[in-house]
């Protein structure tokens, strides 16, 4: 059964009328987006050489940022944000930040360590991301790839 009816969703539609709420701000748009990288080179890689990602200047304060756990990437108006966590390449301020972040923020279990993370698809809390691209020829796209 799902969460919402189709009737649940057109009595709340029709009560949530733009003038109906006064808000302090106004959504603008999706301000960043983090991945987790089991393989972080290969990420970097595909989304700034493939796909034309860029690092903002100055770049100390975009890349390896929380000891070497994250990396923001501008993509257009936006960031991705890469989340290495492959603790071989961490330091230990980036495994205690991997640990915080771990499992949508959850953070790690009390009695386990760092080393034990385990970073699964039933753990995510990204279902996918979608990137527009304009012009969208499939064509010209694969030919690229």
């Amino acid at each position: 059964m799902p969460y919402l009816s189709s009737n649940d969703l057109h009595d709340h539609a029709s009560t949530m009328s733009k003038t109906s709420v006064t808000r302090p701000f106004q959504l603008e748009r999706i301000d960043h987006i983090v991945i987790r990288c089991h393989d972080f080179t290969t990420m970097f890689d595909f989304y700034t050489r493939i796909l034309g990602c860029t690092i903002d200047e100055p770049i100390d304060d975009h890349v390896n940022r929380f000891g070497g756990a994250l990396t923001h990437l501008r993509a257009g108006s936006c960031y991705i944000d890469l989340l290495a966590d492959d603790m071989k390449h961490l330091t230990e301020e980036g495994k205690q930040f991997a640990a915080r972040s771990y499992a949508g923020g959850a953070g790690i279990e009390e009695n386990s360590t760092v080393e034990e993370l385990q970073f699964l698809a039933e753990s995510s809390t990204l279902d996918h991301l979608c990137i527009r691209i304009e012009p969208f020829d499939e064509k010209n796209i694969k030919e690229y790839l």
